[in-house]
């Protein structure tokens, strides 16, 4: 089974991040970072993907610092400059909703814990440069959340915020609803 955590970048992301993967490693299951925007250079390991809905935003996160070495990058409208597979957002939500999708559909992840990626305003800042508000942010994404629940419920869980009372924690019974019937059969 592998199973995905998406980092975003708002509130406790790192602190988030490392107890997720922390629970991975309680269930013998090694952590494979997805990142969004900023995120990608919190991450304290070498991320499989790199996902944002914000491709003109790129030089902001992905500098001459940043090792892209063998990450796979994800935009839904290219990205000038940086070699990117552009894929279809199918909700026009945040990054961090669009990397779920980019964990489940594309890269093949049988689930995904969400780390710093509350969709919650007192949680700190969603997306820094952006001239929008946090609340603003909140009332015009929940709604795509909403409307991919049906999707991606089942198969994501969130460390904290609004995301967590909508998908629920991360448990070890929602881990083993992640393994394919035949695999239980045989255990």
């Amino acid at each position: 089974m592998r199973v995905a955590i998406v980092m975003g970048s708002a509130g406790q992301a790192l602190e988030e991040f490392e107890a997720a993967r922390a629970f991975l490693a309680a269930h013998s299951l090694e952590a494979h970072a997805v990142c969004v925007n900023a995120a990608i250079n919190l991450c304290p390991i070498k991320p499989v993907a790199f996902a944002t809905v914000q491709g003109g935003n790129i030089p902001l996160w992905l500098t001459p610092e940043t090792d892209i070495e063998g990450v796979k990058i994800f935009t839904r409208r290219g990205a000038h400059g940086v070699a990117s597979y552009v894929v279809r957002a199918k909700w026009l939500g945040t990054s961090g909703l669009y990397g779920v999708q980019i964990a489940l559909e594309e890269l093949g992840f049988d689930g995904v814990i969400l780390a710093g990626v509350p969709i919650d305003a007192a949680a700190g800042t969603l997306c820094a440069h952006s001239l929008m508000t946090d609340a603003d942010r909140v009332e015009r994404y929940r709604p795509e959340w909403l409307l991919a629940l049906p999707t991606i419920g089942a198969r994501t869980r969130s460390m904290s915020g609004w995301t967590r009372e909508l998908l629920g924690e991360p448990t070890s019974q929602w881990l083993r609803s992640l393994t394919p019937p035949t695999a239980r059969a045989c255990a």
